[in-house]
């Protein structure tokens, strides 16, 4: 399968830690995905080990595992603009949109593989995870926002970024690039 990397209009990565708007962007993404996808990657990082946003971080992540014969096609309406698409095949694997300056990353793990993983392909590699780690995802409350997560966030992060994931790494961020259970140079 070939992955194809859209940009469907120009953007600047920029820190969220220099955006008043950042807050009112992600309660309004919650809300709007709520029962669908839980916060993952540099999100849930900064939410559990620093119960903040980190301000290094370039965008706002949500993720979830998607079956095949349920799969919605999930997106954000307006006010929120796509602005990058990644697929593999027929398979929908990010989605990043924009508003008020703020990106919010919408990356699914398909399911229905012969090796029973969820994939993710994006143009840094491949990630498998066992669907386990991601379901059922839980309910949360932080700063009055309604959130999901993995079952086991702690385990999630450990699985994501390594076993020293408690550590800061100072202003590097949180990036895709990092992701300990990636598999650089693949090609599917």
């Amino acid at each position: 399968m070939q992955l194809a990397v859209k940009k469907h209009r120009e953007f600047a990565l920029s820190p969220l830690g220099e955006n008043a708007n950042v807050m009112d962007v992600f309660a309004l993404a919650a809300s709007l995905l709520k029962d669908r996808m839980w916060v993952g990657a540099g999100t849930l990082l900064g939410i559990h080990r620093g119960d903040r946003i980190i301000p290094w971080d370039t965008d706002i992540d949500f993720m979830c595992v998607a079956h095949p014969e349920t799969f919605g096609g999930w997106k954000l309406p307006a006010p929120f603009e796509l602005i990058r698409t990644i697929d593999w095949g027929d398979f929908a694997m990010q989605r990043a949109y924009i508003k008020d300056d703020v990106i919010v990353d919408l990356a699914f793990f398909w399911t229905g593989f012969k090796d029973g993983l969820a994939h993710h392909v994006h143009d840094c590699g491949r990630i498998r995870m066992d669907p386990a780690l991601a379901e059922p995802a839980v309910h949360f409350t932080w700063k009055g926002i309604d959130l999901m997560a993995p079952p086991d966030p702690a385990k999630w992060l450990a699985w994501w970024y390594g076993p020293q994931w408690r550590e800061p790494r100072g202003s590097k961020g949180a990036s895709f690039r990092d992701s300990a259970c990636l598999e650089r140079g693949w090609e599917g």
